[in-house]
């Protein structure tokens, strides 16, 4: 199901920075799974594969979202 939602380019920008954040949150999840990470704080997840893989789907988000803002 999609929904149109609209919000000012201030706005869509605070809402890609969110979802940046937590892309970055989750490579670092990823990082720590890899390394045998010390006392950081990590998400919620079983294993780095699927740190990496909701790092990549906050990217596709915020690529998709961009995409709109840009084209209008």
């Amino acid at each position: 199901m999609k929904k149109q939602i609209e919000l000012d380019e201030i706005d869509w920008g605070q809402v890609i920075d969110g979802l940046e954040c937590r892309a970055w949150q989750y490579d670092r999840t990823a990082h720590y799974y890899d390394t045998d990470g010390g006392d950081e704080c990590i998400e919620e997840v079983s294993s780095a594969n699927e740190a990496r893989n909701l790092a990549a789907w906050y990217r596709r988000i915020v690529k998709d979202i961009q995409k709109q803002v840009r084209d209008g």
